[in-house]
């Protein structure tokens, strides 16, 4: 044909479609459309004529193209419409996108009380120094496991490998259960397990040594004393500590209630408090109060207190969860003079708590309670809570007399359980 000029071949054996040739002037562009009808009827008749590109001519030649015609004919008659799979093709998420999304998403699902967790931020790192410069620009849809693999073996060690595995896992785990992707790579593939989860329990003379050096001066300050005490008598997470404001606080009642957005599990917590956990919140009320009037003075603004239990000094808000941890941090040699030559961060307090509590033969179903972890069973699930919080009442108080003998070292003055907690009411 002329240059510039259409010329269509129609051909017998493709019944309700045609072949064109574009333009053989350039032959770089020249390509070979099938022209498909994608009506829900059947018949040229009903057809809604599109092209789909099929090939570049002359390295595609009149046969081929005639058969990837048919075939792609057939995939239409099939309810497929191949213009929209190459559309959708062509806009698939990456890996990158898709990691990205899923961080959002589940930063939203776990702040608490409208603050990022740093278990986030850490996922947030971990994505950018390491795995998305491997996988970030493939289609989500099309990672292989052995591309998961050398993305996780590019980490060298095998605690970061584990890890790698373990975020890329959850970000195609996700992609599954909301219906973005039909397969995970993942699946199979084992960690190392070169990460054991952390064991750390206090011993009692440790429990003493601690509860000892948060007295000493030039060590662990007060206000991070009045926390880290708070939390072992309480077995609360260190951010529900140190983020909580006074007006969770019922001292008439000596009751402490967590409202559901500041707790891992979204549940409301409502706490019983015994007589020396009640000293260590006043002990950190006026412990804020005393810090506010000194600002107010040195701004020579009138005094009025914080809302906040550990306001922070720089900002409105409270302390942040990092700053108890690097409180133990700071004062690791300080520690370590005191007798305590194993570090511990903030959850091995936690932990400890409740090892105590299992040592004193308190039932594991109530440990469960006051530790605000998610009931495993149905009935669990939908528990009276007034029900519960007389025995979680007499355990905590039996822990905290049983905490006075750890740190005075009196052996013999050691608080029998029974005499103080019931499981049952």
């Amino acid at each position: 044909s002329d240059s510039g000029a259409d010329s269509e071949c129609r051909s017998a054996h493709l019944r309700g479609g045609r072949l064109r040739s574009e333009g053989v002037a350039d032959i770089r562009r020249n390509s070979w459309p099938d022209c498909v009808g994608t009506s829900g009827r059947h018949g040229p008749e009903f057809a809604r004529w599109a092209k789909v590109a099929l090939g570049h001519y002359p390295s595609m030649g009149l046969a081929e193209a005639r058969t990837r015609a048919l075939d792609l004919a057939a995939e239409v008659r099939k309810g497929h419409d191949p213009i929209h799979e190459k559309h959708q093709a062509a806009s698939a998420e990456t890996f990158e996108v898709l990691s990205r999304r899923y961080i959002r998403e589940h930063e939203i699902r776990t702040a608490r009380a409208g603050k990022r967790s740093s278990s986030n931020k850490e996922a947030q790192r971990q994505l950018d120094a390491d795995i998305l410069p491997t996988l970030g620009r493939i289609r989500a849809e099309a990672v292989s496991r052995q591309q998961v693999v050398e993305a996780i073996a590019d980490r060298g060690a095998y605690v970061a490998s584990d890890r790698a595995l373990g975020l890329i896992r959850a970000v195609f785990n996700w992609a599954v259960w909301t219906g973005k992707l039909d397969r995970n790579p993942t699946m199979g593939l084992k960690k190392r397990n070169a990460e054991s989860p952390r064991q750390r329990v206090l011993t009692p003379d440790e429990i003493r040594f601690f509860w000892q050096a948060t007295e000493e001066t030039g060590g662990i300050t007060p206000r991070f004393r009045a926390a880290f005490r708070i939390q072992i008598l309480t077995g609360v997470r260190i951010n529900e500590v140190i983020e909580a404001p006074r007006s969770e606080l019922d001292f008439e009642r000596k009751i402490w209630t967590i409202p559901a957005v500041r707790t891992k599990p979204k549940r409301e917590h409502v706490l019983p408090l015994s007589p020396l956990a009640i000293a260590a919140f006043r002990e950190a009320i006026a412990l804020a109060d005393a810090e506010c009037r000194l600002r107010a003075q040195q701004k020579g603004e009138e005094f009025e207190a914080s809302r906040w239990l550990f306001p922070s000094p720089t900002t409105s808000g409270p302390l942040s969860e990092k700053a108890a941890s690097h409180a133990l941090l700071r004062n690791r040699h300080h520690l370590i003079r005191a007798g305590i030559t194993t570090s511990f961060c903030t959850h091995d307090l936690r932990r400890t708590f409740a090892t105590q509590l299992g040592e004193m033969e308190i039932a594991d179903e109530l440990i469960e309670r006051i530790l605000n972890h998610a009931p495993r069973s149905v009935a669990g699930r939908h528990y009276n809570h007034a029900r519960y919080q007389d025995p979680m009442r007499r355990a905590l108080e039996a822990w905290a007399e049983r905490l006075i003998t750890i740190v005075d070292g009196d052996r013999e003055r050691n608080v029998s359980p029974h005499q103080h907690v019931s499981n049952s009411e």
